[in-house]
């Protein structure tokens, strides 16, 4: 590339064996990049390991960032520190501890609306960080380490959520708690998915009672989840037009209860049991 400066907007990397090095050469030699996904990087070795990535030209262009299953992932924290207009920030099974990047990261960049995390080490600690980012909207996380505490720091300090997502991976850590903070604070919700989520009657009544824009329901493997569950969200879901049940505790009654008392007429059911 020498230094010449290229208009790229996207860049993607999958499954190659660029180094830090190379990387680094796109990030200073495109000025107008909006969108980086970096994903599998084989050139990265034990000898490189620390080397730092970015953040080049590209801090004031960079709008989303996509980093996964990479063996460094928090050598890219000069970039995503670095990325001041940052709207969207996906981290997928990136090894290393990530409660004190996401602390740095919220700290520097408070403007994201989008932020995925999946299969990362993220405890309460980073969770709690995300709290610097009061115009989130979407906000998607599957790992075992989600919490009442960590949701409900969330749900209070981002109330402009319109999308969440919370998979517990098996961990049966999140329940009624951490979903009525979501009631209380998140009222412009309209999608929700909750996966291995201990969720009941009282704490989904409440969400369908508060988030009148609720459209789209997702309930999977949640063990609480049976007949009265369905039955509220079917009477108090007003907005609803996609509501997606699989491996929950639910008979006939449950399905009946979906057909007959869903005021919205659009409304889908699939259900896998």
């Amino acid at each position: 590339m020498g230094h010449q400066r290229l208009d790229l907007l996207f860049v993607g990397r999958s499954q190659c064996t660029f180094t830090a090095k190379g990387v680094n050469a796109i990030l200073n030699n495109c000025g107008s990049l909006e969108e980086l996904s970096v994903k599998r990087l084989r050139g990265l070795t034990d000898e490189t390991i620390f080397d730092l990535i970015g953040p080049g030209v590209v801090g004031d262009s960079l709008r989303t960032i996509f980093l996964k299953e990479l063996y460094n992932g928090p050598s890219y924290s000069p970039l995503i520190i670095s990325s001041k207009n940052l709207r969207t920030l996906r981290l997928m099974k990136c090894s290393g501890d990530w409660d004190r990047m996401l602390q740095t990261i919220t700290e520097r960049v408070p403007g994201m609306v989008g932020i995925h995390l999946e299969r990362i080490r993220v405890s309460n600690l980073g969770l709690n960080a995300i709290f610097s980012c009061p115009s989130l909207e979407i906000f998607l996380v599957k790992m075992p380490y989600c919490t009442n505490l960590g949701l409900a720091s969330v749900a209070e300090h981002c109330r402009l959520l319109r999308k969440l997502s919370i998979d517990g991976c098996r961990a049966n850590s999140t329940g009624d708690k951490g979903l009525l903070s979501v009631a209380t604070y998140c009222h412009n919700l309209q999608e929700l998915v909750l996966v291995r989520v201990n969720a009941t009657s009282l704490s989904l009544g409440s969400i369908a009672s508060n988030c009148p824009n609720l459209m789209r329901l997702a309930l999977c493997g949640a063990k609480t989840a049976g007949d009265a569950e369905i039955a509220c969200i079917a009477a108090k879901c007003t907005a609803l037009k996609k509501l997606c049940i699989r491996s929950c505790l639910i008979t006939d009654q449950g399905v009946e209860a979906v057909a007959s008392g869903c005021p919205c007429n659009a409304a889908k059911l699939i259900a896998i049991c």
